[in-house]
């Protein structure tokens, strides 16, 4: 047997330990990361409303915390390594176009059926201004949802809320005063250090409590010198956290749409990049800020009627106002809550380039 013929039986037999037991389940696989898996998961009550049966989920042990927020929608979960459920499709044991029950879904739109998903969505990649496959409207088109199947957000459960609250007392997180900064990035390339240092300390002056993760950001910006205490959070006590803290600041990423995707309140401020590296390995390329922008090709529905401010401000390497966007960005904090209407008369949201 060679090294091929080895790799497909040790895939076949990983297909069949996936079915076993949910042989009567829709089995969705998400090797992808949390923005991916929230929003399929919100999706689930409309998925069983419209093709009837329980739900296995299949997710990369690193997202079982996303799980937490949406354990009442799911049947049944299943842990495998994200190479290997990419590997299925790669090496064609399952069949991309077999959809019905007991048979495993990749859900990453890179690799779901005939592969137009992507290549749909990819539109605003390239011409944001023109528009294409929204990003929920990807997964709803994977799931074989209608265009109006709803999202059924996520909740802090009492456990979490608990384990939230505890977390707050012990790092001195004032409820409603505190800022936490999320420095990293896994794909977009994050904002410049410069910049988080300085919307820091603007921050501080103006009486807020400043805090900040990096914790499961593989990029992070070279030089960081933040004024504020280092905490480590996983994803679903990330939400919890800044629930109590009441401002989340980020870069577009998929803690960003879980923050949206979930039963939350707290004001986001979110930093564009032009540079962004799908693989992975730090190698940037050009990217069009817009393409991260979730108020406008990405989940303008998230934003609909929902009690936060919610803003996105685009920032690059080049910028030259730099210090003048974390003076806006730290003066609007100490606003009140607004209520957010994409594309409504009554919009709050703020788009500023810099």
């Amino acid at each position: 047997m060679d090294e091929l013929e080895h790799l497909v039986t040790q895939l076949t037999v990983l297909r069949d330990q996936i079915v076993s037991g949910c042989e009567d389940h829709w089995i969705l696989m998400v090797p992808s990361s949390i923005g991916e898996l929230a929003t399929v998961c919100a999706l689930l009550p409309a998925f069983k409303a419209h093709h009837g049966g329980k739900v296995c989920v299949v997710a990369d042990s690193g997202k079982r915390h996303v799980l937490k927020l949406f354990a009442d929608q799911i049947d049944a979960i299943k842990f495998v390594p994200l190479a290997s459920m990419r590997a299925l499709s790669t090496y064609c044991i399952i069949n991309p176009l077999d959809f019905r029950v007991g048979v495993p879904q990749n859900l990453w739109i890179n690799q779901n059926g005939d592969g137009r998903g992507l290549a749909l969505h990819e539109l605003f990649i390239s011409d944001p201004s023109r528009g294409g496959l929204k990003y929920i409207d990807m997964y709803r088109y994977a799931m074989r949802l209608p265009w109006g199947a709803p999202i059924s957000p996520g909740v802090i459960n009492v456990a979490l809320a608990n384990e939230s609250k505890k977390y707050a007392e012990l790092y001195g997180i004032d409820s409603g005063n505190s800022v936490i900064l999320f420095t990293g990035n896994n794909t977009n390339k994050p904002a410049p250090a410069i910049l988080w240092n300085d919307l820091s300390r603007t921050l501080r002056s103006s009486g807020r409590k400043v805090f900040f993760n990096m914790n499961g950001g593989l990029f992070q910006p070279e030089g960081l010198d933040i004024a504020g205490t280092q905490i480590h959070l996983s994803t679903s006590l990330a939400i919890g956290v800044c629930e109590i803290a009441g401002h989340m600041i980020s870069g577009p990423n998929g803690l960003v749409v879980l923050s949206l995707i979930t039963q939350t309140n707290f004001d986001l401020d979110v930093l564009l990049t032009d540079e962004h590296d799908p693989t992975g390995v730090g190698n940037f390329v050009p990217l069009n800020p817009m393409a991260g922008s979730l108020s406008s090709i990405g989940g303008p529905e998230l934003l609909k009627g929902v009690n936060r401010r919610y803003r996105e401000w685009i920032v690059t390497e080049s910028s030259e106002d730099i210090l003048d966007l974390t003076k806006s960005i730290g003066s609007a904090s100490d606003d009140a809550h607004q209520s957010f209407d994409h594309q409504g008369d009554n919009s709050k949201s703020t788009t500023a380039f810099v």
